[in-house]
């Protein structure tokens, strides 16, 4: 026995990549996991009684897009973001370019926070599209102790540090791999202490995008996934 923990532990030393998993903050993947991963996969609220109970992380909350077909049941919801291997709620928010009343989008996105607010301390996971004016003054007023995470982040700096400013966490995907200028000045202004990677929908693994996060923040993959793990510890620990 003794032998086996030397073993490990100078492995581990001789390999310490293999020390921290590849955390995916966000994801509408497969539900498997691989052995160096950890994802949290994203349930829409409507679909949560029809998935089986599985072990993995997870996600629930009501997304803008369906605020027009749904609604939320005080109850039910509590139920949902209370289940163990519910970590996050989400993802809710604002989107200003669909076509969903934006005062109903408002009310279903309020009416979420209180209850995460009242009933749990986990993150909020939160899609916003041309309205961070709205959801700024949203977060000002509502007095959430909750981490506010922006998933799929494609804005400037500006906006990235305004939103840093007042608190909020950045979630970073695909964009990070285009050639824009923007998304990856964005990326670098993020200090790595509010900083999270993501799939979203994308058919990209997360390692790619851990690969172009290292190289713009000129870290190693080891160290990024070592920093990112203490985001997550921290952030998702309460």
């Amino acid at each position: 026995m003794v032998f086996h923990i030397i073993t490990n532990s100078y492995f581990c030393k001789m390999h310490p990549e293999l020390l921290f998993k590849y955390i995916d903050i966000h994801s509408h993947g497969l539900n498997t996991q691989s052995t160096d991963l950890i994802r949290i996969q994203n349930i829409f609220y409507q679909d949560f009684s029809k998935t089986r109970d599985e072990q993995f992380y997870a996600s629930v909350g009501l997304h803008p897009w369906h605020t027009a077909d749904h609604s939320i049941n005080d109850q039910e919801f509590i139920k949902y973001i209370t289940h163990p291997r519910i970590v996050a709620i989400g993802e809710i928010g604002l989107d200003k370019i669909r076509n969903v009343r934006f005062d109903r989008q408002v009310e279903v996105l309020l009416q979420q926070i209180r209850l995460a607010q009242e009933f749990t301390n986990k993150p909020l996971i939160i899609h916003c599209v041309k309205a961070f004016a709205e959801l700024l003054a949203i977060k000002k007023n509502s007095n959430s102790k909750q981490t506010w995470i922006i998933h799929g982040f494609s804005g400037k700096a500006g906006l990235a540090n305004q939103l840093i400013q007042a608190g909020f966490i950045l979630s970073f995907g695909e964009s990070l791999l285009s050639a824009s200028y923007k998304h990856q000045e964005a990326f670098k202004a993020t200090p790595i202490e509010h900083l999270f990677l993501e799939t979203d929908e994308s058919q990209i693994g997360i390692e790619a995008i851990y690969e172009k996060a290292a190289q713009l923040k000129c870290l190693s993959i080891h160290e990024l996934k070592k920093r990112i793990n203490q985001n997550f510890q921290k952030y998702f620990s309460k």
